[in-house]
């Protein structure tokens, strides 16, 4: 089940395995800088970054209409590697 976000969306980053296989992992989006890219907080430090600046970013999803999540926000497409996307409207 997906958690509550601040934001309603969750970056996507993709893994290899030791054995060659992939797995993805998903983190909160926890806000939008002044140029619309999603921030996520980095494991390290704690400090917001933005997801495309990882090498292993995939996209972003977003989780409205799925339960637990907090947007009531309509829009259901994911976003490509790079795209920036749009500060909601507060």
């Amino acid at each position: 089940m997906h958690q509550v976000t601040p934001t309603g969306w969750e970056a996507l980053f993709v893994h290899t395995t030791r054995e060659g296989g992939q797995r993805v992992i998903s983190r909160t989006v926890e806000s939008w800088d002044e140029e619309g890219y999603a921030l996520v907080v980095e494991e390290k430090g704690g400090r917001l970054r933005r997801a495309v600046s990882y090498s292993n970013f995939h996209t972003l999803r977003s989780l409205a209409g799925r339960p637990g999540t907090s947007s009531d926000d309509d829009q259901t497409a994911t976003r490509a590697l790079g795209e920036t996307v749009p500060v909601p409207a507060q």
